[in-house]
């Protein structure tokens, strides 16, 4: 169906937001080719490195951290969490991401985080994640009640989206890959069973969105599984999934969402994904985490991209839990009113040496009770008139039979157990009638290779054909007993009630689909406690089609099952586990600091990974994870410092550093101020963006040190953009401190010369007493000017005249706006942008572009100038979360005013007013001739009377002014006074912005 001329329809509707179709996107399997003077002392010399081995281990403190080594099992195997390993071929030592180190910081496991694991279901009941599953606690179990509203019945431990159920772990579609992930995630550590999660303070919410079978899900329902993480408060959620088409639904439910989401960048062996997008990883949004799966040497394994992919983790082999169910081959079904066998693999498939012994174990069962059983032989291979690898098994069952001690015409045995007749039938013909196999106590229906091809027509007929499965269920209703065997022999049969209701079975998946899924090569066949293979343990022939069931009732037990192991390694996918080192390296920073927000996060992971070698030019930090530093406080990376003030706790001798992130842009100026108690003396630095560790002075930019005190402070100008390290340290004694940031470049106006501007390419000075302080940079060449400010609104100052092109303006690495500086004739001190912003830090960065404005001449020059740039922190009428409004006030928007709105009353009492902190407020506002006035008040104090008429009609006017205030908290209230001036038609008192100072 072609649905091009739908989506364009509902494209052109303007009500429509976006428009896609539900596509179906996959989970991740590997590329075939992809097998494979100062308080101070120095630091101390690091050993000699290996070819790929990671840098900037941890230093000095960490040397003597004794690493918790849990007692699992399979622990030597987890090279991902510690690697010790070291040989030319396989591995590298430290190629890991040092989880022992990590745990000997953590003292109660910190903040539970919920990782979200979206995928194709979680083993819910796996001996080593069972008490690692989130629970819904507002959700009484099995009451076919929704009790907590959220429009799911009884989602106790989690949802599945693929099959709108409340199992995340079905039996005919195994929960495969996010088994894999949970329990790299969260696995108990340290319970002397299988293997040790990442993160010990992490449990996992199940939710299914792909077919492990199918191995897809669609966009429909990862978007529902993305809701429902949300909803049930998810703090990290893994998309294990890839799709080379974006969506725009996707893209939207991502940056709305306050989860950090891990992403795996594809399996397309060394994929470049900057030149070949995959999504989610290529959305780029600062909330995603992408990682690239390396091996032990510290190689790449998957798609990586330099401007695309943020780190790598551990992929290849590396030990993880595995679903714990053990799918039957073959199955017992005793209803007390008939008995039946089925064998989905075939007697002639088992090796030879137990094929008899199992054969009569089967005709043991069947013929319990008789007295020297009767038994139609029923060859349905498909052999009479099939295709040469449809070939005859009759001659091998036949010799079972005689074998076993049942004797037919033509071959007399002396004391016969039974006897034994053959009915032969032809390809896709019927078998024999309900009469005939009532003359028989049992009836033995092989199918050999009927339907002989790997991957089959799924349109072809059943191997059993409809008048076969209605003959069987009557025979068998009457009190006969049957042995179905066969590879195939469900072929067409999978959902019939011939198998659910009369073998009270369900049909799982064939031999192809597991074997896609997982490695079964080395397993075992063995027989089920209780029944009648009990006991037995035989490699697992490797044929296909061979088909799994799973019983639906006590009438039915599985006989003979793969034994599955619960862990091992997990070859299928090398992004899966990937992402699972990275969710449960996020959830242990997260548990340590529950403040952070996705972006910081991911901003802490970065800093504090390992450089690898192999990874330079690959990922955008270079780095691997790496769990100790990132959550360890007292060396680099260090805590990301958001807040302008921190207070803690040191101890000079068993607790004597901090240290805090901050990033920091080329022009800014950072003023740091500490305070301590009394008899401390504690000292500040602060490292460059090169630096490793804080246990040395290498680089250290700026310092305050001042003996016998902890009162120190410095004000530094940054020369290159980057993560800086603060560094707070008990030289001597115990107590508490705070520590005080100002950085970015605050409300002021800011000329071309001011160290705060950072330039690139040819600038040249122009002098002119017009400009605003006498002269102004300009360039016609390539380059760029840009500065970091922090504030709400942020307006660059130059001039227009005809030698002047086109300028492209960028907010945060955003295009903004392209902006003509032509004019016919000359202007200075020209508002040439501005922009209102969210009050925070910005990076504003204006570019040349070589355009040339329409008007002028092809031959013209195509300059760009800058005079200066004025930062100010506006706070807009429209931001109600700041603005309280009382009364009747109406909005109007325009483009002329600083936010592109005011709002105005025009009825006395009404009022406005703000809470603040800073020393001077300012209300900006138009003017005009049917203006009021207003009375202004300051913290409860009226201080002004402010008319706001004017002859001529003015936008963005300092109507009022504070005089200086004390540093502190303030409020400002603006009231409609309900009177006017007499040349004044009007009442109307607008509020366009506040400017604090």
């Amino acid at each position: 169906m072609d649905i091009g001329p739908l989506l364009a329809q509902f494209k052109s509707d303007p009500n429509v937001l976006y428009a896609e179709p539900d596509d179906h996107v996959v989970t991740s399997e590997p590329d075939a080719s992809g097998a494979v003077a100062s308080h101070r002392s120095p630091a101390p010399e690091a050993p000699a490195s290996q070819s790929v081995a990671p840098t900037n281990e941890p230093a000095a403190d960490s040397a003597a951290l004794q690493p918790l080594i849990p007692n699992d099992p399979y622990f030597p195997q987890q090279w991902g969490l510690h690697n010790t390993i070291d040989n030319s071929e396989t591995s590298t030592s430290d190629i890991d991401i040092n989880a022992p180190e990590a745990w000997s910081l953590l003292q109660d496991g910190g903040k539970e985080v919920v990782v979200a694991v979206i995928s194709d279901g979680v083993d819910i009941d796996h001996p080593d994640l069972a008490n690692r599953i989130w629970t819904n606690d507002k959700e009484i179990p099995n009451n076919g009640i929704d009790d907590d509203g959220n429009g799911y019945v009884d989602d106790v431990h989690g949802w599945d989206f693929n099959h709108d159920d409340n199992n995340p772990d079905d039996l005919n579609d195994p929960a495969m890959h996010g088994t894999v992930i949970s329990g790299t995630v969260a696995a108990n550590a340290n319970n002397a069973i299988g293997i040790a999660g990442v993160a010990p303070n992490a449990k996992i919410l199940p939710i299914k969105t792909f077919s492990s079978t199918t191995r897809s899900g669609t966009f429909s329902q990862i978007l529902e599984g993305i809701a429902y993480a949300e909803q049930m408060g998810a703090d990290v959620a893994v998309l294990d999934f890839t799709s080379w088409e974006p969506s725009e639904s996707i893209l939207d439910a991502l940056q709305h969402s306050d989860m950090l989401f891990v992403a795996q960048p594809g399996e397309s062996y060394l994929s470049d994904l900057d030149q070949s997008p995959s999504y989610p990883a290529s959305y780029k949004l600062p909330n995603v985490l992408t990682v690239s799966g390396i091996q032990a040497q510290g190689k790449l394994l998957t798609a990586y991209g330099k401007k695309t992919v943020q780190m790598a983790a551990p992929a290849s082999d590396t030990w993880t839990t595995l679903p714990s169910e053990n799918p039957a081959y073959g199955a017992q079904i005793d209803t007390g009113a008939y008995r039946a066998i089925y064998n989905g693999l075939g007697f002639e498939n088992l090796p030879s040496s137990v094929q008899t012994d199992t054969f009569r174990k089967a005709l043991d069962f069947l013929g319990e009770g008789i007295d020297k059983p009767s038994i139609l032989l029923v060859q349905d291979d498909n052999s009479i008139g099939g295709n040469e690898e449809e070939h005859s098994f009759l001659a091998l069952y036949k010799s079972f039979l005689l074998s076993a001690g049942y004797e037919t015409d033509g071959i007399p045995l002396d004391d016969a157990r039974g006897t034994f007749h053959v009915a032969s039938v032809p390809k896709n013909e019927n078998g024999p009638a309900l009469e005939a196999m009532q003359d028989y106590d049992a009836v033995v229906w092989f199918t050999g290779y009927a339907n002989a091809n790997s991957f089959p027509d799924s349109n072809a007929p059943s191997v059993l054909t409809d008048s076969d499965k209605a003959n069987v269920t009557s025979y068998l209703q009457a009190g006969g007993r049957l042995l179905l065997t066969g590879r195939d022999a469900l072929f067409g049969s999978e959902t019939s009630p011939f198998l659910t209701d009369v073998l009270h079975l369900d049909y799982l998946y064939d031999i192809n689909q597991l074997s896609q899924i997982v490695n079964i090569d080395n397993y075992n066949l063995i027989g089920n406690d209780g029944t009648i293979y009990a006991g037995q343990s035989v490699p697992l022939p490797i044929t296909s089609n061979s088909d799994f069931v799973a019983p639906r009732d006590s009438s039915a037990r599985g006989n003979l099952l793969i034994d599955m192991p619960d862990y091992n390694y997990f070859y299928d996918s090398y992004g899966a586990p990937a992402v699972a080192y990275a969710a449960g390296t996020a959830a242990l920073v997260l548990g340590q600091n529950p403040s952070y927000d996705a972006k910081m996060t991911i901003q802490r992971l970065m800093n504090s990974g390992k450089k690898v070698s192999t990874l330079a030019g690959a990922t955008i930090s270079g780095k691997m994870l790496d769990a100790y530093r990132a959550i360890s406080d007292k060396d680099i990376p260090g805590t990301p410092l958001e807040a302008s003030e921190v207070s803690e706790r040191l101890d000079e001798t068993s607790d004597s550093d901090r240290v805090y992130a901050v990033e920091l842009n080329a022009g800014e100026t950072i003023q740091a101020e500490l305070t301590g108690d009394a008899g401390t003396d504690f000292d500040l630095y602060l490292y460059s963006p090169s630096a490793v560790t804080v246990h040395g002075k290498t680089g250290i930019v700026a310092a305050s040190e001042h003996p016998g005190t902890s009162g120190e402070g410095f004000s530094y100008l940054v020369k290159q953009t980057g993560t800086y390290y603060l560094n707070v340290y008990a030289f001597a004694g115990t107590g508490g401190f705070t520590l005080r940031l100002q950085h970015a470049n605050a409300n002021g106006t800011y000329e071309e010369d001011a160290d705060e501007l950072t330039f690139a390419g040819d600038w040249e000075t122009v002098s002119d007493e017009a400009l605003s302080s006498g002269s102004a940079k300009r360039i016609d060449a390539p380059g760029h000017v840009e500065f970091t400010f922090e504030g709400s609104y942020i307006e660059w100052i130059g001039a227009k005249n005809p030698q002047q092109g086109i300028a492209d303006v960028y907010i945060d690495g955003k295009i903004a706006s392209s902006v003509s500086l032509y004019d016919t004739s000359e202007s200075t001190r020209q508002t040439l942008f501005k922009k209102a912003v969210s009050y925070d830090k910005h990076t504003i960065r204006v570019e040349w572009t070589g355009k040339t404005d329409p008007r002028a001449r092809k031959g013209d020059p195509a300059f760009v100038n800058v005079d200066a740039f004025v930062v100010k922190h506006l706070v807009q009428d429209a931001d109600t979360s700041q603005v309280r409004y009382e009364g009747t006030w109406m909005t109007s928007f325009s483009t002329v005013y600083s936010g592109h709105s005011v709002t105005t009353s025009l009825k006395k009492d009404d009022f406005a007013e703000i809470t603040f902190t800073g020393t001077k407020v300012r209300l900006l506002a138009p003017v005009g001739d049917k203006r009021g006035i207003a009375n202004i008040y300051l913290d409860g104090q009226l201080t002004k009377t402010v008319d706001f008429y004017r002859t001529v009609r003015q936008q963005g006017t300092v109507v009022f002014e504070s005089d200086a205030l004390a540093d502190g908290t303030h409020t400002v209230r603006v009231v409609n006074s309900g009177t006017k001036n007499p040349g004044s038609s009007g009442y109307a008192v607008s509020i366009d912005a506040f400017e604090i100072n």
